[in-house]
C-alpha cells in the first residue's frame, strides 16, 4: 500500500493550504525542509500538487461570496481554475510513468541554479514574462500566426526530446552529426558564454548574478588572506 503515501501527502498539502489560505505559504514553508534533507523531492512533489488543489478551494469559496446576479460568472472562473489544476495533476501524477518528468526537470533546474545563481532570475523572466508576452502578441495578430508558432514549438520540443533520448540510449542509430550537440553554436547548447560575458560582469554589483565558480574563487581568496604566515606560526610555536 505504499503507493497511497503520495495521495496522503497530497491531502496533507491540500489541508494545510485550506487552513492558511495560500499555497505559496505551504510551499515556501516546506521547501527549506527539502534543502536540509528532511523531505525528499519525491515526497514534496505530491504535497505541492495538493497545495494547488487547496488554493482552488479558496477560489471557489471566494466565488460563492459574489452577488447572486454574478455568481454564475465567478463560479465559472473558479471552476476553470480548479479543473485546470485537476487535469494537470491527473496527467503528471495520475499517469505514473509521467511522474518522473517534473521531478527530473526540477532537479535539473536546481543543479543549474546551484552552478549559475543568475539562472533562477533568468528562468522567472523568460517563463513568466517573455514567453507569455510572445504568445500574447501572436494571439493578437490572429489565429493563423499563433497556430504556426505553437506548431513550431511542438515540433522543436519533440525533435529535441527524441534526439536526447536517442543520444542517451541508442546513439548508434543516429547520424554521426546528431550523436552530440557539438555542431550547434555554444550559446545554443551551454550557459557558459552568458555567464562569462554577461552575468559575471554584473556579479560585481549584484550578488544574485554571481556564479558558483566565482563564489568559490572568492572564498579561496578570503581563506588565503586569513591564513597565518609561516613567521606568525613560528612565533606562536616559540611562545608555546
Amino acid at each position: 500500500m505504499g503507493w497511497l503515501s503520495g495521495y496522503l501527502a497530497m491531502l496533507v498539502g491540500m489541508g494545510l493550504t485550506i487552513c492558511v489560505q495560500s499555497s505559496s505559504i505551504t510551499t515556501s514553508a516546506l521547501t527549506p525542509l527539502v534543502g536540509i534533507g528532511v523531505l525528499k523531492v519525491e515526497r514534496m512533489y505530491p504535497t505541492v500538487l495538493g497545495a494547488n488543489i487547496g488554493t482552488c478551494i479558496t477560489g471557489v469559496l471566494a466565488a460563492l461570496a459574489a452577488d447572486p446576479e454574478k455568481i454564475a460568472l465567478t463560479l465559472q472562473v473558479a471552476y476553470a481554475h480548479l479543473f485546470f489544476n485537476l487535469s494537470g495533476i491527473f496527467i503528471w501524477y495520475g499517469i505514473w510513468p509521467l511522474r518522473a518528468v517534473p521531478i527530473r526537470l526540477a532537479k535539473a533546474l536546481g543543479d543549474t541554479t546551484a552552478k549559475y545563481r543568475w539562472f533562477a532570475l533568468a528562468y522567472l523572466a523568460v517563463c513568466f514574462f517573455i514567453v507569455p508576452a510572445i504568445f500574447m502578441g501572436f494571439s493578437l495578430a490572429g489565429d493563423a500566426p499563433l497556430l504556426v508558432l505553437i506548431t513550431l514549438c511542438i515540433i522543436t520540443a519533440v525533435f529535441v526530446g527524441t534526439v536526447n533520448v536517442m543520444q542517451a540510449r541508442f546513439p548508434e542509430r543516429l547520424p554521426i552529426k546528431l550523436r552530440t550537440w557539438a555542431w550547434l553554436p555554444e550559446p545554443l547548447r551551454s550557459l557558459r558564454p552568458y555567464d562569462e560575458h554577461l552575468f559575471q560582469p554584473l556579479g560585481r554589483v549584484c550578488i544574485c548574478c554571481k556564479s558558483n565558480k566565482s563564489t568559490t574563487v572568492e572564498l579561496k581568496n578570503v581563506k588565503a588572506e586569513l591564513a597565518p604566515s609561516n613567521s606568525e606560526l613560528a612565533i606562536a610555536a616559540e611562545r608555546m
